[in-house]
């Protein structure tokens, strides 16, 4: 009972909040493409930014509540899989949306160079050292679109092309560019993350 009583007050605050959730049909969501389970949970948090993040994470600090991020589900590790006292935090959209809200897969690409100066792609060389700026919910496959056009690709692309750079950095996944760039933690230079502390979330960029 104390579960769900926690959880309501979660639910209260997230609308306050205007965070999107829900709790209800999740059986989608027991599994992923490990195809293990853990059961049902308990609730699922849509969040878009970073500052709906910080939010997400303070109530779960607050509240004691576990947190497991999920990305596009790609896993076959069952590392996007929630026990039923937990909540799952769908991170699709956190960098990815418009102002309004919606996801949008069609991107212009941010690219910057080794000191974070923003780069013309079309003046680019080979040679140079560049890195593309994007959320934890952008796909390989959505920036190898974007960055098609500029006759660019991202370094390490998993072969599931479909899962999140979050995800990709979380397990540092490996696929093609591997040989010549290392694992995906390999090819990423500064990241920027929600973390938690016993007093609560709190932002930090590691190097």
């Amino acid at each position: 009972m104390a579960a769900v009583v926690e959880h309501t007050a979660f639910e209260r605050t997230l609308a306050a909040k205007g965070i999107a959730h829900d709790r209800g049909e999740l059986r989608g969501y027991a599994s992923d493409a490990s195809f293990l389970t853990l059961g049902v949970p308990s609730l699922i948090v849509f969040p878009r930014d970073e500052a709906e993040c910080v939010v997400l994470v303070d109530l779960a600090v607050k509240h004691g509540t576990p947190l497991v991020p999920r990305g596009t589900a790609s896993s076959t590790a069952g590392q996007s899989i929630a026990p039923p006292n937990a909540v799952l935090v769908d991170m699709e959209r956190v960098g990815a949306c418009d102002r309004r809200g919606h996801r949008r897969d069609l991107f212009t690409p941010l690219v910057v160079d080794a000191k974070g100066e923003v780069v013309d792609l079309a003046k680019a060389s080979p040679d140079d050292e560049l890195y593309l700026r994007a959320g934890a919910g952008r796909t390989s496959d959505e920036a190898n679109r974007a960055l098609r056009r500029f006759k660019w690709s991202v370094a390490v692309t998993p072969s599931s092309g479909y899962s999140t750079f979050g995800g990709n950095f979380a397990t540092n996944a490996r696929g093609s560019g591997t040989p010549a760039y290392g694992a995906f933690g390999d090819a990423v230079r500064p990241v920027r993350m929600v973390a938690s502390t016993e007093e609560g979330a709190r932002v930090v960029e590691v190097a």
